[in-house]
């Protein structure tokens, strides 16, 4: 049974993981210019192993995932967005069954 707590409650507005080097991470995103991901990979590289209850392979993870989701981006390597999957689902619930279509092989056809 916990009676008195240890260590101070994280404040949610200014927390200390996501300062170094007198500069927020924040400040530092809005006056490069960063877009989404490379703020996302700034930010997660920073604080590693600095936020409470996250380790630092948590957080480099975090930023690996963003870095590859650039990375796919920037390589012209589109990953399939909801859209795609919504079409694919559509295209298949209406696919209207021809016996002349090469690519259909009859199931009970053995």
């Amino acid at each position: 049974m916990v009676l008195f707590q240890t260590t101070l409650p994280m404040n949610k507005q200014d927390p200390l993981h996501y300062k170094t080097s007198g500069i927020e991470v924040w400040d530092y995103i809005y006056q490069n210019d960063l877009c989404y991901f490379k703020g996302n990979i700034v930010k997660y590289i920073v604080r590693a192993g600095s936020k409470p209850g996250e380790s630092e392979l948590d957080d480099l993870r975090k930023a690996s995932a963003y870095l590859n989701k650039l990375i796919s981006i920037k390589t012209d390597a589109k990953p399939r967005t909801t859209s795609d999957r919504v079409q694919e689902m559509y295209d298949a619930a209406v696919w209207e069954y021809d016996p002349k279509d090469p690519l259909f092989t009859d199931p009970f056809d053995r």
